[in-house]
């Protein structure tokens, strides 16, 4: 029997990977293809894991199948005219919320050419991995290859991918793409719920590393390490506590603000009410200047009348006016024809007031 190692002989990444490898040979290994390239964020090495990995869910699919001689039945209703209307509608949703650069419709869709489906089925396969997953030979060979390595349950023929469109095969064919592309659904939904678990798996790796290497120190015998490592451990977490306490502080007088202006906000007038009051002070205002309008339209209409009577006695005036002139005139004209000396009207005069 071999004499047991301790732990002050193994490093913290040994001590992290050590429980996880001990069963690897015994349960096998499954070829899950190349690593996915540098560079862009890759979803494939969670996808091929998950299908690769003994006792997941889509081994467990078809694990509960009894071996048959021939190919696997496809349960789906392929054929149903509403069930390929609802696979292109997600296969379109997919593509134009993941920046496809080539037009696509339902029509498009409906019966594709096989230039439209080498365009989409690469555009997929390159949301997964634009490495492992590159097609650089024909479709046809290559396409049944990448979806075996991702477990796709059932089979995807050469001769269905040679006439890609027709409706005897593009059916099977666009129920394919649409597992593929809730598969990559599932792959962005399951990162996003790790990513929000980051923060706190990083806090556990980090004590988990500081008792590891504290461990390994204090088996060593070496206590200045370990103080060492106790006060930096501790001073990290001071230094988080007084970044919480003040980020705490400032979120305080911020609420603290906020609070002060909402009590400013409700000691205000109620704007809806003021609002309300100014109409109807509006309104009434109003109605006094029709009633102002409608007056002054009496009114006018009295200075009216009263104006045409008045030009109607000016007319009347100018007319007596005129005839009197013409009276005027007339006797002047007598007075000018008669033969009347002064010495006869004075004593025409003289007679007419002694008689």
């Amino acid at each position: 029997m071999s004499r047991r190692q301790t732990l002050a002989q193994l490093s913290p990444s040994q001590l992290n990977s050590k429980g996880g490898n001990s069963g690897a040979h015994a349960r096998g290994s499954k070829d899950v293809g190349p690593l996915p390239g540098k560079g862009r964020k890759s979803v494939a090495g969670g996808l091929l894991m998950a299908a690769a990995m003994p006792g997941s869910c889509l081994e467990r699919r078809s694990s509960v199948v009894t071996k048959s001689s021939g190919p696997k039945q496809d349960p789906r209703p392929l054929n149903s005219k509403e069930y390929q209307n609802n696979c292109i509608k997600t296969v379109i949703n997919y593509l134009t919320t993941h920046n496809f650069s080539y037009p696509v419709s339902p029509k498009t869709l409906a019966s594709p050419t096989g230039k439209d489906f080498s365009t989409v089925v690469t555009f997929l396969f390159q949301q997964i991995d634009p490495v492992a997953f590159r097609i650089q030979g024909k479709v046809e060979d290559e396409v049944p290859l990448f979806f075996k390595r991702l477990n796709y349950p059932f089979q995807i023929s050469k001769s269905a991918l040679f006439a890609v469109g027709t409706p005897h095969s593009w059916p099977a064919v666009l129920a394919a793409l649409t597992w593929l592309v809730e598969l990559l659904e599932y792959a962005e939904k399951s990162s996003s719920n790790k990513a929000s678990g980051f923060e706190r798996d990083n806090k556990v790796e980090d004590f988990l590393n500081y008792l590891a290497e504290g461990y390994q120190t204090w088996m060593s015998g070496d206590d200045d390490r370990c103080q060492q490592l106790d006060e930096q451990f501790a001073a990290k977490y001071i230094k988080q506590a007084a970044e919480l306490d003040a980020s705490r502080e400032e979120r305080r007088r911020a609420n603290e603000q906020l609070l002060a202006e909402l009590a400013h906000f409700r000691s205000l007038p109620d704007p809806v009410e003021t609002a309300k009051q100014k109409l109807n002070e509006l309104l009434i205002d109003k109605e006094k200047l029709q009633q102002l309008v409608q007056q002054d339209q009496g009114l006018k209409q009295t200075a009216l009348r009263k104006l045409s009577e008045k030009k109607a006695d000016l007319q009347a005036k100018q007319d007596q006016i005129t005839a009197a002139v013409a009276d005027v005139e007339q006797l002047r004209q007598r007075v000018v024809v008669q033969s009347v000396n002064k010495a006869d009207l004075n004593r025409m005069i003289m007679e007419r007031w002694v008689g």
